[in-house]
């Protein structure tokens, strides 16, 4: 019977004295029953409906209507309910039909002593016809479920027979493979991989029942023919005696990813092959010689196939061959390009388009483009699919071009041409004073050890950007930089590693700032970078150095030392500083003499500088107070989720709350915090301040709020780190850390294994991490993929430009990417604008802050705005008003 109330009871009855019996009899049962009778069909109907019973009983013979007729409205309303007949006339005929109808039981008014027993039996097997029912369509959902996941998933799932045959396969292989599931079932695996993939193919599948393989990574054919890279996980199934039934698994499509982990090696190959021919342009008198060693250096350094340079000859105005390297044939190596187009010529070969237009031509698929191209059955026959042809320009006029080839289609991105237009203009320049018979002029423009602009080249372009920049209203600045203990390298390991230590930092430089006129080498490990557009030197000053330092002081390995480098810095910003490039360069040279003499890492020229030394010693003595008397304060900015506008964290920014000047920015102490390595003891104070305040702010009722913290170079090195991180969490309860570490990734490169073992033994207190400033350092995607982070902050210089600067769009775009596969939370720093915002979603980064949402704030000024606006969107509740903008309008976030 149902437990927990009484049983409801429907009574289809003519007679009230008859109905009174049997509810009498059935309480006298023993059943806790509600009684309610009826005695016509309209009045059946309703109760139904309303009274909802659990059980009818019925006469057989009514006036109103017969039982028969009871039977079939109860049966058609509720097929499941339990149903006796309860008479005096039904005869044992009649009764056997009317159970084949529905009913469940009847009883004889003249046997009533039956009827509770009845009662009682009919909703027990009701009760488990109904436990049944549920669990059968519980079974049927859960295999509707199953179905939906296995047609909508987007990897590809898949089983096979012990053979290695296909016996089912989800619909998703059509999008990735062409193939219908019809079309696998009953073919091997095998005949799908590529060729260089099929041997040891059984390992791409678990040996036993019941083990299982993951992340084994195989090409395989697509129905058009083309490949595609798949990522397998799969177990093996055991039969019914434990032998191989078969296996089932997944396979993920990764060719994107690894298109992208291709696509920055290659790009960093390419850098590396333009540093290596920049250094044979300097190097080499000879202009055959240089443009064969150009070749060379192209195919061995970076990777092409085939390389090749032609000269014009003015008056036959043809190209012809002067340099090669790589693959080549008779047909090839003889060709005479014509410039000119004949008369009935449909088109230009592509080397003449190039000559003609001044401007590269590429073909990404010589065997599909209809970009015009000569002899391009010789070059399919050499299996080449995609060339670019570059055009050697001397004094605006095209002498040549450099043509460069490649095995695979599609490869000559704008990231790539770009890369190469400057080869090509560093060939053209040194094609200018070859042709002038002048070399020593031309070595007296640049370095030839570096490759980079000397002095007087360097104060040139320099005033060719102030032109530009003045014109702009925006200033031009120089970092100055000065190698440190130089010479006592060269005195410990010989002149030979100092020199190829000068030539890694040049390279180093070269990768992090592509437009090299904005580089230079001044001779005596010095070197410099021009930057533009500098709002607040005070404060972006610092964050330059901080860029290039990085750079510059990550070890460096040379023959089997490893060498570490520190540099001193000086800044000069246009006008204040100097209107002139020759005056810039001095100033910040000056500028970068001050900070050796007075112990300086950095020194900005516009600051007085022979009251620095005396200017630092009271900004030491008033940190040390500061720290003494708790003058440092956290500001929290939110970080949010940009799917929902929601906020779970916020990254705890350092302040100085000076009682002379009032609130002092990060960018004007945390330098000097560094060199007095004060920052230690302040970053440590900082970590347990922002995890106070974000047990705080969980107390009031946001439970899953978490705070980011930065971490210095100088904190992760030292060895009690760990320890004292693990300190400041011992007072979180078990599994409800909220504290995140913020490390940039150049910091993270100095010591892989230590940095590995330190992440790992914090994330198992629940500490999170963060690799800030990402893309601004240097990393390898290896190392990054084991390191345990759980977010990759974007450089704010990356989010300024990425409206209207395809560069910092593609980066941007690539790092989303990154932090996708490597199961990372993409998080950009610096959002300002609405247009930076969509773009943001459009490329589904997840996270973001910057003052499009709020400025950095006091935490209980956090606290007062998270309840005011708990439960609404916050990308919208912490916008900062245009009629509310306080001081707070200096915080150009240099904070560190």
């Amino acid at each position: 019977m149902l437990s927990g109330r009484s049983v409801k009871i429907l009574i289809i009855e003519d007679s009230a004295n008859d109905a009174e019996l049997i509810a009498k009899q059935v309480t006298k049962g023993g059943i806790d029953c509600a009684f309610h009778r009826v005695e016509t069909e309209e009045a059946l109907r309703g109760a139904l409906a309303e009274f909802d019973p659990d059980i009818v009983l019925s006469d057989f013979s009514l006036p109103q209507f017969d039982g028969p007729r009871v039977l079939d409205v109860v049966v058609a309303e509720r097929p499941d309910l339990p149903f006796i007949f309860v008479s005096g006339t039904i005869g044992e005929v009649r009764a056997i039909d009317a159970m084949k109808r529905g009913a469940t039981d009847y009883v004889l008014k003249t046997n009533l002593a039956r009827l509770a027993p009845a009662i009682d039996r009919a909703l027990r097997e009701a009760s488990v016809r109904n436990a049944r029912r549920q669990a059968e369509e519980m079974l049927r959902d859960n295999e509707r479920r199953l179905r939906d996941i296995v047609e909508t998933s987007q990897d590809w799932i898949w089983e096979l027979d012990a053979g290695g045959c296909f016996t089912f396969s989800s619909r998703s292989v059509e999008g990735i493979l062409g193939f219908t599931p019809a079309e696998l079932l009953g073919r091997d695996f095998r005949s799908f991989l590529h060729e260089s993939d099929r041997d040891g193919a059984e390992g791409r599948l678990p040996a036993a029942p019941g083990e299982s393989v993951s992340g084994v990574i195989a090409r395989w054919r697509r129905k058009d023919g083309s490949w595609r890279w798949l990522e397998r996980n799969a177990v093996a199934l055991s039969g019914p005696n434990a032998e191989l039934a078969g296996f089932r698994g997944t396979d993920r499509d990764i060719t994107e990813r690894r298109a992208q982990q291709i696509r920055i090696t290659r790009l960093s190959r390419i850098h590396a092959m333009l540093s290596s021919i920049n250094s044979a342009i300097v190097r080499i008198r000879d202009r055959d010689e240089m443009l064969a060693e150009a070749c060379r250096i192209a195919v061995e350094r970076g990777g092409y196939a085939r390389a090749a340079t032609h000269l014009l000859d003015p008056g036959r105005m043809t190209l012809k061959t002067v340099a090669c390297a790589g693959l080549d044939s008779p047909a090839l190596a003889d060709a005479q390009i014509s410039t000119l187009q004949e008369p009935g010529e449909e088109y230009l070969s592509m080397a003449a388009l190039a000559v003609q237009s001044n401007e590269a031509v590429v073909c990404n698929d010589l065997a599909k483009d209809s970009q015009p191209v000569l002899q391009r059955r010789d070059l399919l026959e050499l299996r080449l699919r995609s060339v670019i042809v570059l055009p050697l320009i001397v004094d605006g006029t095209a002498v040549g071009v450099l043509s460069l080839y490649a095995r695979e289609a599609q490869i000559f991105d704008a990231s790539e041409r770009n890369v190469l237009s400057e080869l090509a203009g560093n060939i053209s320049f040194a094609l200018q004073y070859f042709q002038k018979e002048d070399a020593v002029q031309f070595l007296s423009y640049f370095d030839p050890l570096t490759g980079l602009a000397k002095r007087t080249l360097f104060c040139e372009r320099l005033g060719r950007l102030m032109q530009q920049a003045d014109a702009e209203q925006r200033s031009v600045a120089v970092l100055a930089f000065d190698l440190e203990r130089l010479g006592a390298i060269n005195d410990s390991f010989g002149r030979h590693v100092g020199d190829r230590l000068l030539e890694l930092i040049a390279d180093r430089l070269r990768d992090r700032f592509p437009d090299t006129q904005r580089l230079a080498y001044l001779d005596g490990g010095s070197f410099a970078v021009a930057f533009t557009g500098l709002t607040d030197a005070s404060t972006e000053g610092p964050e330059l150095r901080d860029r290039v330092h990085e750079l510059i002081r990550e070890p460096i390995q040379i023959e089997s030392h490893e060498i570490r480098v520190s540099a001193r810095f000086g800044l000069a910003c246009s006008p204040d500083d100097g209107d002139t490039g020759e005056m810039l360069v001095s100033n910040a040279e000056g500028a970068r003499n001050h900070a050796k003499n007075a112990d300086e890492t950095y020194v900005h020229y516009a600051l007085k500088l022979n009251t620095g030394v005396a200017e630092r010693m009271v900004l030491e003595r008033k940190l040390v107070r500061a720290l003494e008397l708790g003058e440092f304060v956290l500001h929290y900015q939110p970080i949010v989720h940009l799917d929902h506008g929601g906020i779970s964290s916020v990254e705890a920014l350092l302040r100085w709350q000076d009682p002379e000047r009032g609130l002092v920015m990060p960018g004007e102490f945390i330098p000097t915090l560094e060199s007095m390595r004060l920052i230690v003891e302040v970053g440590k104070w900082a970590m347990q301040q922002a995890s106070r305040d974000c047990q705080h702010w969980r107390s009031h009722g946001f439970p899953d709020m978490r705070v980011a913290v930065n971490v210095s170079a100088l904190q992760i090195r030292r060895r009690e780190f760990a320890d004292s991180v693990l300190e400041i969490v011992s007072g979180w309860r078990q599994g409800l850390c909220g504290l995140d570490l913020e490390i940039t990734e150049s910091m993270l490169m100095q010591d892989v294994q230590g940095c590995v073992r330190t992440l790992q033994q914090l994330r198992e207190a629940g500490v999170r991490f963060a690799i800030d400033d990402f893309g601004t350092g240097y990393s390898s995607l290896a190392h990054l993929f084991k390191l345990p982070v759980d977010s990759l902050k974007i450089d704010r210089s990356f989010i300024a430009g990425v409206v209207g600067d395809p560069g910092s769009m593609t980066i941007v775009r690539t790092i989303i990417t990154l932090a996708k596969e490597f199961h990372m939370t993409a998080i950009a720093e610096g959002v300002e604008t609405v247009e930076q915002l969509e773009l943001l979603r459009i490329m589904k980064c997840e996270m973001a802050q910057g003052y499009l949402f709020a400025r950095p704030m006091p935490g209980e000024k956090l606290l007062n705005k998270l309840l005011a606006r708990r439960g609404k969107k916050l990308d919208s509740a912490f916008k900062v008003e245009t009629e509310a903008k306080v001081e707070s309008e200096e915080e150009v976030e240099s904070d560190s």
